[in-house]
């Protein structure tokens, strides 16, 4: 309790200062004294009778507890400064909302004899209990309908089916009301499909909501069963064989090229540049030995990097959508920038790159310090897989490693 801290914070006033003694001393005859509900903060408006710690008629000391006052906060003890004795109580526990100021007891002195003693007249109406609330409000709910409303909600109920399995809500709602399975099925009349009774026919039936609550949400589930279609316009279609005018044939083809997206190409020219002489044929074979080599390489090798601890081929093969279609297409073409003889025979692309033109010198006649060729590449990536770009990137890098030879 805050007996202690309601003490220091608050001036603790005695029963005869709430009271609100307005009463002249000659008239003895109005010997009670009206007892309203305290403000127990200077912003409390309304509060609760929690328990009277003394009954009517018993006494009690200055500095009792007489009673417990319940507000939004926290629970405070009443004190009496003064001895006295209850004489009448006008709000009984368990009160809520009671105003600040309304009469909720009448106290009187120890020696007063309640034969003689008069209670002043109020003007206040009494306080309900919360029963007699709940009372008023059944009694409102079930208000009678009218023939025309008594009609309506009669035909959208139903009775209800035996075979049934009760929903787990309705079986706990029954079993608190004390409303056997048999009584239920014969008794309640049923809004769900099929004459399911749902819970909210149970509260109905049991008067606490209105008899329409239920008829009214089981409508509006069965308006939603069905998709209302009138509304719909179906579209004219246009005949196959109607002239379209000119103007509008480019807009059309100008619409459809404008949503296709461009396609993504790399392309890459490189300068190989080779000591000795060497046959462009063998060139050209070896050139295109090459890319097919990085071609196969680029598709076959993963993208993940196969040191790591993570990686998993039998994982990668099964996320990788279709591993044997192609990611990319490539042209290529071979250009001399030099008239370069004719020689005879084959050898690998790097051997002739790397042909030392000293060895050349000792076997062979004289020839050119080096010679150049331009290699074009180009390289269209496909649209059809997400590994497409990064596998065509990675084929342009391995051929420019013709270069570092």
């Amino acid at each position: 309790m805050l007996r202690s801290a309601f003490r220091g914070s608050l001036k603790v006033v005695s029963l005869k200062q709430l009271s609100a003694r307005h009463m002249s001393r000659t008239a003895r005859l109005l010997d009670a004294q009206v007892f309203a509900m305290p403000a127990m903060s200077p912003t409390m408006e309304r509060g609760g009778i929690v328990e009277w710690k003394f009954k009517v008629g018993e006494p009690f000391s200055a500095g009792d507890v007489i009673l417990e006052v319940e507000t939004d906060k926290a629970q405070i003890d009443v004190e009496a400064q003064d001895d006295g004795k209850l004489a009448k109580i006008v709000v009984d526990k368990g009160a809520k909302d009671v105003p600040v100021g309304a009469t909720i007891a009448y106290i009187a002195e120890i020696d007063d004899d309640f034969s003689t003693l008069e209670f002043p007249k109020s003007n206040e109406k009494p306080l309900e209990s919360p029963a007699e609330k709940k009372k008023e409000q059944k009694q409102a709910k079930s208000k009678p309908l009218s023939a025309g409303e008594k009609s309506d909600i009669q035909g959208n109920q139903q009775n209800a089916n035996p075979d049934q399995t009760l929903l787990p809500s309705v079986v706990m709602l029954l079993a608190e009301n004390g409303i056997s399975k048999e009584d239920a099925f014969s008794k309640i009349k049923a809004t769900g499909k099929d004459g399911r009774i749902l819970k909210g026919d149970v509260l109905a039936y049991l008067g606490r909501i209105s008899a329409d609550s239920a008829v009214r949400i089981a409508d509006y589930v069965k308006s939603g069963e069905r998709l209302d279609l009138s509304n719909i316009e179906l579209k004219t279609e246009v005949p196959k064989s109607a002239s379209v005018p000119e103007a509008d044939k480019g807009k059309e083809t100008n619409t459809t090229a404008a949503a296709q997206p461009e396609p993504i190409i790399f392309s890459e020219q490189l300068i190989l540049e080779f000591p000795g002489k060497s046959q462009p044929g063998e060139l050209q074979q070896s050139v295109r030995a090459f890319l097919k080599e990085a071609y196969h390489y680029t598709h076959e090798a993963p993208l993940a990097d196969a040191r790591s601890e993570h990686f998993d081929p039998i994982f990668e093969d099964l996320i990788t959508p279709a591993p044997t279609a192609p990611r990319f297409r490539y042209t290529y073409q071979l250009t001399s920038l030099a008239d370069n003889p004719d020689s005879k025979g084959h050898r690998d692309i790097f051997d002739l790159l790397s042909e030392s033109t000293d060895a050349s010198a000792a076997t062979k006649p004289a020839s050119p310090a080096k010679q150049e060729y331009a290699l074009s590449l180009s390289v269209q990536v496909s649209d059809k897989f997400y590994d497409a770009e990064e596998r065509s990137k990675r084929f342009v890098e391995y051929v420019k490693q013709l270069q570092l030879v």
